[in-house]
């Protein structure tokens, strides 16, 4: 286990999206462990994320004994996810997580959230993700919210000529 690695990222196992609070731990024995720190290092830099402010390291060190409660987001993604599929929209049913992944129906995914975003639904194109042609719909909001906005996506189907 000389070259071993463990990485991981809060931002899910504690419901924390968007902190970006986790870590990266190299074995010393790793090959090239100091090139590996050095680069880690210039990577986290360049993305932005310089480190997490200091209360919420003490909030995250508190939370590694506490389960997050993950009936929660089921019902979040069953609020939204029965209703997207039900208008037409394809996608896997996700198992973890708190993002869905459909197929955008029309080639430009770009243009397709340029759509949703005059329905003031708020998606992201999955050509920032590496996949064309998908969007990403986050359910991290209140179940309320979601609720609210199934009117919102079926105009959007129906703009699309999906069942709405």
């Amino acid at each position: 286990m000389d070259n071993a690695l463990i990485a991981t990222s809060h931002s899910k196992d504690l419901c924390l999206g968007g902190e970006r609070i986790g870590y990266l731990v190299a074995s010393p024995r790793c090959a090239d462990v100091e090139e590996l720190k050095g680069a880690m290092v210039y990577a986290n830099r360049t993305l932005g994320y310089v480190s997490a402010p200091s209360m919420m390291q003490l909030l995250v060190a508190d939370l590694q004994k506490v389960p997050v409660d993950t009936a929660t987001y089921e019902l979040r993604r069953d609020g939204i996810f029965n209703p997207l599929k039900k208008m037409g929209f394809e996608a896997p049913r996700p198992q973890g997580g708190f993002y869905l992944f459909p197929k955008s129906p029309i080639p430009d995914d770009v243009a397709f959230v340029s759509a949703a975003r005059r329905h003031n639904i708020l998606i992201a194109p999955g050509s920032g993700f590496g996949a064309p042609g998908y969007f990403r719909v986050v359910f991290s909001v209140d179940l309320e919210m979601i609720k609210r906005s199934i009117p919102a996506w079926s105009a959007l189907a129906r703009e699309f000529g999906m069942s709405g």
